[in-house]
């Protein structure tokens, strides 16, 4: 399993990628797949496992997402 967020702003995707980098959280950048649906066209995505870490990082840095999603590999 890998998680996928979107994001509203390409901003918000950027500022999660410096914090998730900076905690040593896996995961990066990428186009949205077809089927989910973003404003800014770009997610992230990383290990199902680093879910509850991510949520964190979104709560304690107060970034905005348009949702996130758990896809199979």
């Amino acid at each position: 399993m890998q998680v996928l967020i979107t994001f509203h702003t390409t901003f918000n995707v950027l500022k999660l990628e410096k914090y998730a980098q900076e905690a040593g959280i896996p995961g990066q950048i990428r186009p949205v797949p077809r089927r989910y649906s973003a404003n800014c066209g770009l997610a992230w995505i990383g290990p199902g496992e680093t879910r509850e870490a991510l949520l964190e990082l979104i709560e304690a840095y107060q970034i905005e997402i348009d949702n996130l999603y758990e896809i199979e590999d």
